[in-house]
């Protein structure tokens, strides 16, 4: 009869089966992975935080007083704006994992950037007709389309958040590496 391996033996000289998964029936992702699926997870976030506004008012176009068009040209902007922001965060985030000294720096300045978009996109549009009803209408009935003014808007909601987000991310990453 033969003596079994000591532990230390066997875990060392056992190979494990690629086809094994851990126990609970999850694949390990790879940090690869997990960057590209957390940035087109992310990329959609912002692409809903530009879009979320134009679908609150178009849900209450008629009471709101847009009722030529329900809102649904202020959708469709801001869908554009939006589809076009979430390509320019997808590869931002492609490239400041690449290049980041920690990818923490990344995540936070990209959290931020997105708190700032979403608070822009929305208290910009509260600041432009609150602060400035009376120009507002004098421009709606000299002919210009609330889109512009809507779209004037999100765009520079998307600027600021992009400067956010790239001005934290910088500060983040020149700062002094920790010595531990």
């Amino acid at each position: 009869m033969t003596a079994p391996h000591p532990p230390e033996e066997r875990v060392a000289t056992e190979e494990p089966c690629p086809d094994e998964s851990p126990a609970d029936g999850w694949r390990a992702m790879t940090r690869r992975q997990t960057h590209r699926f957390g940035s087109v997870v992310f990329a959609l976030i912002d692409f809903l935080v530009v879009l979320a506004p134009s679908l609150v008012l178009a849900a209450n176009a008629r009471q709101g007083g847009l009722p030529r068009t329900d809102g649904l040209d202020l959708v469709a902007a801001s869908a554009v704006i939006g589809a076009v922001h979430a390509v320019i965060v997808w590869n931002r985030l492609r490239d400041e994992t690449r290049h980041a000294q920690r990818i923490g720096d990344v995540w936070i300045s990209e959290f931020d950037s997105l708190v700032v978009l979403a608070f822009g996109a929305t208290m910009l549009l509260v600041l432009v007709l609150g602060g400035f009803a009376e120009q507002h209408a004098v421009l709606v009935n000299n002919g210009w389309p609330v889109i512009a003014m809507w779209t004037a808007v999100q765009i520079t909601a998307v600027i600021i958040s992009e400067i956010s987000g790239r001005l934290v991310f910088r500060w983040l990453e020149q700062r002094e590496p920790d010595e531990n």
